[in-house]
């Protein structure tokens, strides 16, 4: 492209447009983008709020699981803490459930501290004992900073129900918040009512439990032993357990038995890593199936709640308030939401469809204008050819007529010029109706004609061609060699479409050639080449690939020798392609432009 188009109206103008359809889309993908943006950033805080009341209702079920844990144990009968005791009033001593292995894995073992301070354990198992003693050392005699409120006192899940609350005054999904408060009541109401049990021992449980003390027998009296009856009215009070963590492994849960002024300490010992591995055995895979990824619980950890990294830190309800617990559940991802993903895709259809649609636009103006002013060149072009040999005409004939030249040589000069004038406007008419004709077929309105079904031999078509235009070769001092395979003289081609594409690249290289045109024609592949070449200027790179397209004029390595009306390469190429071949041009080397045209031979 030169100076000349690149300022051209129809390229400003379209330079203009292209600005506009830049700065709309632009501002199409700035509004969308951000409405992408808003709808992610929504979808994450909608996942963080779901994923915190998860973290809840999976706090509120670990309260429920140690509640009913702790409540099993507050509902065992104190007597039980000896290796024998008395089921029933009236029945025999036998062994303690306590002497045996304990049912709960995490579980280790049961122990009692005398009002005297010594240390006793129900447990047949020396080995658990041995353990059990060092875990509690040291436990004071009378248990006075055990001291508890009578009766089973666990509290209900208050922790979660606060969070419930906060979490209610942003949650918008009225079904959740309705779910999770009837899931917070139920825990409530699950654990009191596991805790009302309470146990009033018979005189002969009673009697079993402090004759064995008074006898100095910690483990009991023995089967079969006589019991001293106990005073009617002791004031027997338990209260409820408390925990407490003798190590980093352990916990312990305490409790007091007060028999009239004697206070008795009874401990049961947890493994905390394994009470630990049964709670999220118990609890994690139903929530992990539910949120669709892994979570876990963090049993020691170490700062504050944090939304956006997906943890969230919780206290557990008494007697485990303690011991802090936060659920990971991971980061927000924005696009874990089936229906972010669904807003995220159509908004990507949108701007994908969007931009095409500009594109599409940008195209079709760039055609319109474009294909305008070339259009505008050619009717300049094609004016500027018709007016020269138009005046030279009437010039020569109102000479003739006014007899103005008596010399007869001269009115043979004049009257050839007028042939060869009337014989170039001829030409240009013939390609401007050729190249509407195939236009109208290529639009396929059934306008277009066809090459013709005359044919003629190709030895003939290139006489006639070098007679037709030896005015012209002549006067623009040009050498046309023709060069012709013996063997394609007889191949016989429909005439008049070969006719006009030998003529129109012979004229094509005598206006931008110098000195010498090259004219052939050779067999190759099953196939007829036809070539022409000449040595003018060439044709600048980027305008090679669009000399066959119509209205383009080949912007020569010289300015000056810019000619023609662009018309004439397009009626080759639709000529050739309605004979079933193609048409290629190449620059030559030292200067020059060769053109082949490629037809199947039938």
């Amino acid at each position: 492209m030169n100076e000349g188009e690149a300022l051209s109206p129809g390229r400003r103008r379209l330079r203009r447009i292209r600005a506009i359809l830049s700065l709309a889309a632009l501002g199409l993908s700035v509004g969308l983008g951000a409405l992408v943006l808003r709808s992610l950033e929504d979808a994450r805080a909608e996942q963080r709020l779901r994923g915190e009341a998860l973290a809840m209702r999976i706090v509120g079920e670990l309260d429920t699981s140690l509640g009913r844990f702790v409540a099993e144990e507050q509902a065992r009968p104190f007597v039980q803490w000896r290796e024998e005791w008395v089921p029933r009033q009236g029945e025999a001593a036998v062994a303690s459930p306590l002497a045996a292995a304990p049912e709960r894995d995490f579980v280790l073992g049961y122990f009692q501290i005398e009002p005297d301070g010594s240390f006793a354990s129900p447990m047949a198992d020396a080995s658990r004992v041995a353990m059990l003693r060092p875990l509690s050392a040291d436990l004071e005699p009378g248990g006075g900073r055990f001291g508890g409120a009578e009766g089973p006192m666990l509290a209900a899940a208050n922790e979660p129900v606060q969070v419930q609350q906060r979490a209610n005054e942003a949650l918008a999904d009225l079904e959740i918040q309705q779910a999770i408060e009837q899931q917070a009541q139920n825990r409530r109401n699950d654990v009191v009512q596991n805790q009302q049990a309470k146990f009033d021992p018979d005189i002969a449980q009673l009697g079993n439990f402090l004759n064995g003390d008074a006898l100095g027998n910690k483990g009991g009296v023995g089967i079969g032993a006589e019991l001293e009856p106990p005073r009617d009215d002791l004031d027997v009070r338990t209260t409820t357990f408390a925990v407490e963590a003798p190590s980093a492994e352990h916990l312990r849960l305490l409790r007091t038995v007060t028999i009239g002024e004697q206070v008795w300490v009874q401990g049961v010992v947890v493994d905390r890593r394994a009470l630990e591995a049964w709670l999220e055995s118990e609890l994690l895979g139903e929530a992990e199936a539910e949120l669709g990824s892994r979570l876990s619980l963090d049993w020691s950890p170490e700062g504050p709640s944090d939304a956006a990294l997906g943890r969230w830190v919780h206290a557990l309800s008494p007697p485990f308030s303690g011991l802090p617990v936060a659920v990971e559940l991971g980061p927000a991802r924005a696009l874990a939401d089936p229906g972010a993903r669904v807003n995220l895709a159509l908004a990507l259809a949108l701007l994908l469809a969007t931009f095409a649609g500009l594109v599409a636009i940008e195209r079709t103006l760039a055609t319109l204008i474009l294909e305008a002013e070339a259009r505008e060149r050619f009717v300049a072009a094609v004016t500027h050819e018709l007016r020269t040999p138009l005046t030279s005409i009437r010039m020569y004939s109102e000479m003739l007529e006014q007899g103005m030249v008596a010399d007869p040589e001269r009115r043979r000069s004049y009257h050839g010029t007028i042939r060869r004038e009337a014989e170039r406007l001829s030409r240009l008419v013939e390609a401007a109706l050729t190249l509407s004709r195939i236009e109208r077929a290529k639009a396929g309105d059934g306008a277009g004609a066809g090459p013709g079904a005359e044919v003629a031999e190709l030895g003939g078509l290139l006489d006639e061609l070098r007679e037709r235009m030896a005015p012209q070769i002549e006067a623009a001092g040009v050498e046309l060699r023709a060069e012709l395979e013996p063997a394609l003289a007889d191949l016989a081609l429909p005439r008049d479409a070969l006719a006009q594409i030998l003529t129109n690249l012979v004229d094509n290289a005598l206006e931008h050639g110098a000195g010498e045109v090259e004219l052939s024609a050779r067999s190759e592949g099953g196939g007829l080449t036809l070539s022409v070449a000449d040595r003018g200027p060439g044709v600048d790179p980027a305008t090679l690939p669009r000399i066959f397209q119509a209205f383009v004029r080949a912007e020569a390595a010289h300015a000056e020798a810019r000619k023609g009306t662009g018309i004439g390469l397009a009626v080759v190429r639709g000529l050739v392609e309605e004979l079933g071949g193609r048409v290629w041009a190449r620059n030559r080397e030292g200067g020059g432009l060769e053109v082949h045209v490629e037809l199947p031979l039938r």
